[in-house]
């Protein structure tokens, strides 16, 4: 099998957070076809955090994909050139106001569609520090969850970062 032969790519959409593209591809049946590869290079930092007493702090939010309030990690878009776990400490810092002891999970792709790595961690022993510090367009509640409820939660697959949740159940020996 080799990499199919890209004819064209062309930006059908941008704005500040997101990104799409048209590429036409040679394939390898020698038809043309056309994908939507969707997101910018900029990747993603996420974090599971749990308190010494392990709660899990979540950032509840309204997601517009799926049209519902959910309970997720803290995360986001890293800045370019800026460390993984970086990203995740500042992400997790300004999310909750919480801070704690990083360790690094796995990196994987978001999708087959797109070229962003989402990159994945756990914090472990987190402190309140800060009052949160969120930009005009997130609007987050933090909440606090038992061990049942985050794993009621991710068996349900209610979750955006489900391999972050599951890799840090694992990490955890749950």
């Amino acid at each position: 099998m080799k990499p199919w032969k890209r004819l064209s790519e062309e930006v059908v959409f941008q704005n500040q957070y997101a990104r799409l593209e048209k590429h036409r591809y040679l394939m390898p049946g020698g038809n043309e076809a056309d994908y939507f590869i969707h997101g910018t290079k900029q990747h993603v930092a996420t974090v599971v955090a749990l308190t010494s007493d392990e709660q899990f702090i979540m950032a509840r939010e309204y997601r517009p994909g799926p049209g519902v309030i959910i309970d997720e990690s803290p995360g986001g878009l890293m800045d370019e050139g800026e460390d993984p776990m970086a990203a995740a400490e500042r992400e997790l810092l300004e999310e909750t106001g919480y801070k704690g002891e990083m360790h690094f999970l796995g990196r994987t792709y978001i999708s087959a569609y797109s070229p962003k790595i989402k990159y994945c961690f756990i914090a472990l022993n987190c402190k309140k520090v800060a009052e949160t510090n969120h930009d005009g367009n997130e609007f987050i509640e933090v909440i606090l969850k038992s061990k049942e409820e985050f794993i009621q939660q991710v068996e349900a697959g209610e979750f955006t970062d489900q391999e972050n949740a599951l890799w840090a159940l694992r990490y955890l020996g749950w």
